[in-house]
């Protein structure tokens, strides 16, 4: 608990004012086993309709604090970027599944180059082929505002890995990066970690950039540079959501989301447009003052200690 509060407050100083946009896309990997015209409250009950139970959770947050990817402007989601973040770390149904990466990366020889880097500096991630060629797909053609140079781009996956099972239910964890063919790991080893079977993970994966935008054609293109990457693995603890069940179901009836229609929340389109904000919920089941509350309302704001980020980086 006492790392996981050190990840809390790192993530709201990382998420500062860093940049002055925010270009967001979800993914799902792995296999979504959820069960078809299935009640709410099974949802979360049984650990085989967790990917739903995950992306709900996310939907009913993300709507909490008004983040709205797939109809807001890069710079409107700045402006709650690190009100989101903060609340999906700070959920307790969402535990810290590894210890989380921050850093920076050293870019050159423009976006043709991007995709390689990147990959090359996270090849300890899960993944990191299909993870790297998504961030570097974000990278916009043109950019109407110039004013908007330096740029977070937030990577959602969403995840239920497919591993070999052992003889006691559980999944032996997949380690190393490679994840090419659609979010399978490679072959596992002997002293792999174990997860339970249905287990799912919540992953964020973040690049801030700055990028130039030509005064004709504003197009976009990619200057040498010193970026900065952060990489948070979460895990969606079954017990917890069993026990909460009932609640969870309550809550969040309205915000019931396939994996699917998820992605589809937080991809931000090619066009944008002023956001059409969903309505917000109340507070529960988490530390310190708010026990008691499941989520963090939209009106709290978390500064966080930036010496913080020294304990992230590599």
């Amino acid at each position: 608990m006492i790392i996981k509060s050190i990840l809390v407050l790192a993530c709201a100083a990382v998420a500062l004012a860093r940049g002055n946009a925010v270009l967001s896309r979800g993914i799902f990997l792995g296999k979504d086993t959820t069960e078809p015209g299935v009640t709410p409250l099974e949802i979360y009950k049984n650990p085989v309709n967790h990917a739903t139970a995950a992306s709900s959770i996310i939907r009913y947050i993300s709507e909490d604090v008004k983040f709205s990817p797939h109809n807001a402007s890069p710079a409107e989601l700045n402006e709650v970027y690190k009100d989101w973040k903060y609340s999906i770390v700070r959920f307790k149904g969402f535990p810290m599944g590894s210890p989380p990466m921050a850093g920076d990366i050293k870019l050159e020889g423009g976006r043709e180059k991007l995709e390689e880097q990147l990959k090359q500096r996270i090849d300890h991630i899960p993944d990191c082929e299909v993870l790297a060629r998504e961030v570097a797909g974000m990278i916009p053609d043109y950019n109407d505002n110039r004013d908007l140079k330096v740029f977070t781009l937030s990577l959602l996956i969403v995840d239920k890995p497919e591993m070999p099972m052992g003889d006691d239910g559980f999944f032996f964890g997949g380690g190393g990066g490679g994840g090419g063919g659609g979010g399978r790991r490679p072959p596992h080893k002997p002293d792999a970690p174990r997860r339970p079977k249905n287990k799912v993970m919540v992953r964020m994966l973040t690049l801030e950039l700055t990028l130039d935008t030509a005064i004709l054609f504003k197009w976009v293109t990619v200057p040498d540079q010193q970026a900065h990457i952060t990489y948070i693995e979460l895990e969606v603890d079954q017990k917890f959501m069993a026990l909460h069940a009932e609640g969870l179901a309550e809550k969040t009836t309205k915000s019931m989301t396939s994996v699917s229609d998820l992605m589809w929340y937080f991809t931000s389109p090619k066009k944008l447009a002023f956001a059409d904000y969903g309505p917000t919920f109340d507070e529960q089941m988490f530390d310190g003052d708010d026990s008691q509350l499941p989520f963090v309302h939209s009106s709290l704001r978390h500064q966080g200690d930036p010496q913080l980020l020294e304990w992230l980086r590599l």
